[in-house]
């Protein structure tokens, strides 16, 4: 590094992107096994309507960065205040339960409603039951928000207004 700042690859060397990438801690993180999920949205509590599942990947910074802001959501009370409860899983360790929920790529979001799962709407995309993408926190509550009204309503879909 110069006075100019990070000095550019030069041709045949490695390049990082980003260039200077922030070390993320996945201590940070509580991730949560399947058989809590499979409770949770097995669960006849009149309480619990709402569950949705962050599935992410702890070497990848996208994924990391969803699994930090859904940890941040948890641990603010948001989700419980909009009637949802919100888990991590580790992608990697449940490999296979990514394959029966369709999740190819992460971060990605599952949501169920009453133990059904929820069909995703998004302009652009097909009608999907999961939502893939990293997110910020308003976006990830705007989507809890308009997931838990629909099923409020007796759909068994919403729209994510996401980009």
């Amino acid at each position: 590094e110069g006075e100019r700042g990070p000095r550019r690859a030069r041709r045949g060397e490695a390049r990082l992107w980003p260039p200077l990438v922030p070390k993320m801690a996945t201590e940070d993180v509580r991730w949560d096994n399947w058989t809590l999920v499979s409770d949770a949205i097995q669960s006849t509590s009149e309480d619990l309507l709402l569950v949705v599942v962050c599935f992410a990947q702890k070497w990848s910074p996208a994924s990391l960065h969803s699994a930090m802001t859904v940890e941040k959501i948890r641990k603010s009370g948001e989700a419980d205040r909009n009637g949802a409860q919100v888990f991590i899983i580790d992608a990697d360790e449940e490999r296979g339960r990514c394959w029966e929920n369709g999740v190819r790529a992460t971060p990605c979001f599952s949501f169920y409603w009453r133990g059904k799962q929820m069909s995703v709407q998004r302009v652009l995309h097909d009608d999907d039951v999961k939502l893939t993408g990293s997110f910020s926190e308003k976006t990830i509550l705007d989507v809890i928000k308009g997931a838990r009204e629909s099923g409020l309503r007796g759909e068994t879909y919403f729209s994510a207004r996401v980009v």
